[in-house]
């Protein structure tokens, strides 16, 4: 009765059957890809005929919600990709997967029914790719692991799995491992009271020593406690990536500065994290974020290719060991809510990075004022000034350094945005020097960020408006900016050995006879009258252009800036 209602419901639909009795129709859903998730079964001759699937490589039944267990892989002898991701009725794979001599992967993402693998599954030599991430009843990965030799990706985030087969260390070909959320130690789930009974099981064997190819291993909320993680790490000498973020221990092992080819290092949410021994100096990323009980980092003055230091809310920290001596091609230091930092360290920090260019991407840190040096200031988003003219020094960009504040915690991401215009010239500039990525803590902050001259077009004389824009959720309270010259006195750029006042600021300037305390800096007037700003008209047409070039994207935006003038 079933067969004959449904098609009458929808006689021109099969796609909407919940299951296909007839050859044709299945036939017409499977090679048009019209099948929705509506059916639950279907008949075919096609799929019962080991001829037709002898050669079609490739098995994706995906999403396939009531598949409780694969059919006999004996008629694909050719299979080299099985896909069954988010099966979440499956519970059985069947043995003869241990006879695809040419699979070299097998995607199980999110089958949360499966409880083990056959045993004839790690016959499997040729397979490089392993997914088993998300099968949460997996608790179990049989000796015979070490036996499957093509194997170079084995991802198992999100299982029961409580413990690595020691043969892993056999896999010469293992690039990539990632246990994120596998529980290693039952004395960080258990109740207190059985501890004491149940000895600790550690998540990795004792000796990593072997995997000689590895380039990435997560680790993250794994609760490894102090000891787990295997001493000889440091013998890992391909690893390129190591995430060991939300884990329980206080610290790490002093072999992890042996791994010579790091790039990339996470260790975010380790609470009970204390101090960091010396890391490989080649190190490019480091993230060490909300790690509260954080007091001590290694000297970072020798790390010459970092690029990205984020230390987000690691109350903790009074200082950064040579982090102010690191050298030009760092882009990024995030250090909002580190609450204890010493006066003495942030303003050093900031003024020798700023009067040597570095961070030019962003330096982010608490603070609600723009410091002394910066000779331009006013409240808001913007600041405007006249440049001054120079016979002798050579303009070299401007640092210009805002105080932002949220009163939420920032999720979103979003790119900031500096805009230069040009009243002089009647020019305007858009300049996109970061993406921030959530989330900013609530309160006050600094970010500080340097302008290469080549990315500017202004020069002595020109009256100029600088605006910074941090996204709908971040208020600018605060706006400054210094300009930077090629000469120094006494290791000072110039520009920045004044101090300056509400109403006053001092600019280098070409006059000989000026007194020798003021080191030739003539002071002048922030420029808030009109006598400076263009005609109504220009105004409208000008802020018109800046809201056109800010939809732009970036590309564009850079060329129009060279080419445009209004």
């Amino acid at each position: 009765m079933g067969r004959e209602i449904v098609p009458k419901e929808y006689p021109k639909e099969p796609g909407k059957y919940s299951r296909l009795w007839l050859h044709e129709d299945a036939f017409d859903i499977l090679t048009n890809h019209k099948g929705t998730k509506v059916i639950e079964g279907l008949t075919s001759k096609i799929l019962s005929s080991s001829k037709v699937f002898k050669k079609m490589e490739i098995l994706n039944l995906s999403h396939s919600y009531y598949l409780i267990q694969t059919p006999d892989f004996s008629s694909l002898p050719n299979l080299e990709k099985l896909i069954l991701k988010d099966c979440t009725s499956l519970f059985k794979i069947d043995q003869s997967i241990g006879d695809l001599s040419n699979l070299v992967l097998v995607n199980l993402k999110d089958c949360i029914y499966l409880q083990t693998l056959p045993r004839s599954f790690y016959k499997l030599t040729s397979l490089k790719i392993l997914i088993l991430s998300g099968c949460s009843k997996i608790d179990d990965l049989a000796n015979d692991l070490g036996e499957m030799e093509s194997l170079a990706t084995l991802r198992a985030d999100n299982t029961a799995i409580t413990q690595v087969p020691f043969t892993i260390v056999k896999l010469k070909n293992l690039k990539h491992l990632s246990l994120c959320g596998c529980k290693g130690s039952p004395s960080e789930t258990l109740p207190s009271l059985f501890c004491s009974q149940i000895p600790s099981i550690n998540l990795l064997s004792a000796r990593l020593q072997g995997l000689n190819s590895l380039t990435e291993l997560c680790l993250r909320e794994c609760n490894l406690p102090d000891g787990a993680i295997p001493s000889d790490i440091g013998s890992l000498c391909s690893l390129q990536s190591l995430d060991l973020g939300g884990n329980s221990f206080s610290s790490l092992p002093p072999s992890v500065g042996g791994l010579s080819r790091l790039s990339t290092f996470k260790l975010t949410c380790c609470k009970r994290l204390q101090s960091i021994p010396d890391l490989p100096v080649g190190l490019i990323f480091l993230v060490v974020t909300n790690c509260m009980a954080l007091e001590s980092m290694p000297d970072l003055s020798k790390f010459e290719n970092m690029t990205s230091l984020s230390l987000i809310n690691c109350h903790n920290l009074v200082e950064i060991p040579g982090l102010v001596k690191l050298s030009n091609p760092v882009v990024s230091v995030h250090m909002e809510g580190c609450r204890n930092l010493s006066t003495t360290f942030k303003q050093t920090f900031l003024q020798e990075w700023s009067m040597r260019g570095i961070g030019r991407f962003g330096i982010f840190l608490l603070g609600n004022d723009i410091p002394d040096w910066f000779t331009f200031k006013d409240e808001g988003s913007s600041v405007s000034f006249e440049c001054a003219h120079s016979v002798e020094w050579n303009f070299k960009g401007f640092a210009t350094c805002i105080v932002y504040s949220s009163s939420v915690l920032v999720l979103s991401t979003y790119s900031t945005r500096i805009s230069i215009i040009n009243h002089t010239k009647n020019t305007i500039q858009t300049i996109t020097p970061t993406t921030i990525g959530g989330p900013t803590p609530p309160g006050d902050h600094l970010w500080l960020c340097n302008v290469h001259k080549s990315r500017v077009d202004f020069e002595g004389g020109d009256k100029v408006t600088v605006g910074v824009d941090f996204g709908p959720e971040i208020v600018v309270k605060k706006t400054g900016v210094c300009l930077a010259y090629d000469r120094a006195v006494e290791g000072k750029m110039m520009d920045y050995a004044s101090t300056s006042s509400e109403d006053a600021t001092h600019v280098v300037s070409d006059d000989k006879d000026a007194t020798k305390d003021n080191v030739g800096m003539v002071p002048t007037r922030v420029i808030r009258d009109d006598k400076f700003k263009p005609k109504h008209e220009l105004l409208i047409l000008q802020m018109d252009l800046f809201n056109l070039v800010n939809n732009m994207d970036e590309t564009y935006m850079q060329q129009l800036s060279e080419d445009f003038r209004i």
